[in-house]
């Protein structure tokens, strides 16, 4: 099934003129343990770790994750064709600079804007803009486009927190102004 899915992936990458995807494991509110309906790194790899972040390109696919995962990874990855990067491990590229170390100049990375934190954003110009590889900020998750049957967002009323476990009632004024 991921191996079907990675190559629907490359085709609309090849359609958007994108030479690399990331997939990263956040929602919009950069969480790591994320909803169902945000979660399109597992979608994609098959890997339900709760870290970790994938890059499929037109010729390969990484996933990065850190040492909690390296064999929860090891075998959920089995015959996906996706290769496992052990995060922290001397001589593992961070995905960034595989990136960069893996396209061309005049080539592009795609990601949705929505899911990338300022700071890996940040990261991202700094090393792929030198090289001349270009970062599309994509209106559409490439992702949401073939998840055909994705679920959808949770309709479930909030729950407050009691004070033993929040620290400040909603109404103390601790998020007042931001």
């Amino acid at each position: 099934m991921t191996t079907k899915r990675i190559d629907e992936l490359r085709r609309l990458m090849k359609q958007k003129g994108i030479s690399a995807y990331l997939v990263p494991g956040a929602d919009p509110h950069l969480s790591e343990y994320v909803p169902e309906t945000w979660q399109r790194r597992i979608w994609i790899s098959g890997f339900t770790g709760s870290a970790g972040d994938v890059v499929i390109t037109l010729d390969r696919a990484g996933l990065w994750t850190d040492s909690r995962y390296f064999l929860q990874a090891e075998k959920e990855l089995t015959d996906t064709g996706i290769e496992l990067f052990r995060l922290g491990r001397p001589d593992v590229p961070e995905p960034i600079p595989w990136i960069a170390d893996n396209l061309k100049p005049g080539e592009s990375v795609g990601a949705d804007p929505r899911v990338i934190a300022q700071g890996k954003a940040e990261e991202m110009f700094r090393i792929l803009l030198p090289k001349e590889i270009n970062v599309e900020w994509l209106e559409h998750n490439l992702i949401d486009i073939l998840w055909k049957d994705r679920p959808p967002l949770s309709t479930a009323p909030i729950a407050s927190q009691s004070l033993d476990y929040s620290g400040e009632t909603a109404k103390s004024g601790a998020c007042e102004g931001r």
